[in-house]
């Protein structure tokens, strides 16, 4: 049986692995000691510790910044799960590995690294992906219009954020 399954039907239900995620993510958050352990560290990672390039994207440095992309994350994660469990699954194994491997060649001046905030942004673009093919498919051209709109300001919120240093919705640590 599939997480999230019900035992009368077997169907797979995209809340259980979403709550999973949420639950090890809050779990990892209050157990002391976890974040130094896990998170992207340059110099460790250089030294072997391999697991922080996928470890990393599930610890956090504040409350504010494991409220923001757990609930980012959260409901992304649910509403992708909903279609294409495959695709959705797979965009975020990509991200996985993608993210913290971008980090290493394009920032090596970032040192250490925490957070679901890139594959809630992974997310994010395969949801308004899917929504845009289906818009397209259904010939709704107003809300493609805003979907293209939505990818936009992503972009910029994302390009702001790598000129700048800093971050929109949660303080820069």
């Amino acid at each position: 049986m599939h997480l999230g399954a019900t035992r009368e039907t077997g169907a797979w239900h995209p809340w259980g692995a979403t709550l999973l995620a949420a639950a090890a993510t809050i779990l990892l958050f209050v157990l002391p000691g976890a974040g130094p352990c896990l998170e992207y560290d340059r110099a460790l990672i250089g030294a072997g510790q391999w697991w922080r390039l996928l470890t990393s994207h599930w610890v956090h440095w504040s409350g504010d910044h494991l409220r923001w992309d757990l609930l980012a994350f959260a409901a992304l994660a649910w509403y992708a799960l909903r279609g294409s469990r495959l695709r959705a699954l797979g965009t975020l194994a990509t991200a996985s590995v993608l993210i913290p491997a971008a980090i290493w060649v394009a920032h090596p001046d970032m040192i250490r690294y925490r957070g679901l905030s890139g594959l809630a942004s992974a997310l994010f673009v395969f949801v308004v992906v899917e929504l845009l093919s289906e818009a397209r498919t259904n010939g709704h051209r107003r809300t493609a219009i805003l979907l293209w709109g939505m990818l936009g300001v992503f972009v910029a919120k994302v390009l702001y954020e790598v000129v700048t240093g800093d971050t929109i919705f949660v303080q820069s640590m």
